[in-house]
């Protein structure tokens, strides 16, 4: 006489072996999203880089801060983001002054190197420290406008530099780290 069915330790091999397909499915999925996010950010910093250039030749200077490139053009705010910040582009903890129900939108996720060495060249940004500290800061802003970074990415620790190409970025250990 045949048995119709499964005895118990047939299902459960049956169960481990769809969990173990359906991890390694998950697993492939989620590098392939990592994949696409890094894609996307380099694709961010590459736009921002050729807005900015833009926006020294229409008016001669890079932006002093966020708020004078989105008022130029409102439509690069997603360019500001990058898809890996957990903050989706708001301030930490931060709240909208206006709507406190609301976090406030700070775009932080790129940052904006050339920027900040530029104004401290031109001298309208004020350094509160020792007149030492302050040409040792002059001098790393002038070393930075020549060969530095235009664009720096926290979380996927990689830069836009001053010539346009894209490449790793962080502390020295950690650029060894991802050879």
């Amino acid at each position: 006489m045949k048995k119709i069915g499964l005895t118990l330790i047939e299902l459960l091999i049956v169960i481990g072996i769809i969990l173990s397909l359906l991890g390694l499915v998950l697993g492939i999925v989620s590098i392939g999203k990592e994949a696409a996010m890094k894609t996307q950010c380099m694709n961010n910093l590459k736009q921002l880089y050729l807005a900015s250039k833009m926006y020294e030749q229409t008016f001669g200077e890079p932006p002093i801060h966020y708020n004078h490139f989105l008022s130029w053009q409102p439509s690069y705010r997603s360019l500001l983001i990058c898809p890996k910040d957990p903050f989706e582009g708001f301030a930490a903890g931060g709240w909208s002054p206006v709507d406190p129900s609301r976090p406030t939108y700070v775009p932080h996720s790129y940052l904006p190197q050339y920027w900040t060495a530029y104004w401290i060249v031109k001298g309208k940004i004020k350094i509160l420290a020792p007149v030492e500290k302050v040409k040792e800061a002059r001098e790393k802003a002038i070393k930075e406008l020549i060969e530095g970074d235009y664009f720096i990415c926290r979380y996927h620790w990689m830069a836009i530099s001053v010539d346009g190409k894209i490449r790793p970025w962080g502390p020295p250990w950690r650029i060894g780290e991802q050879k």
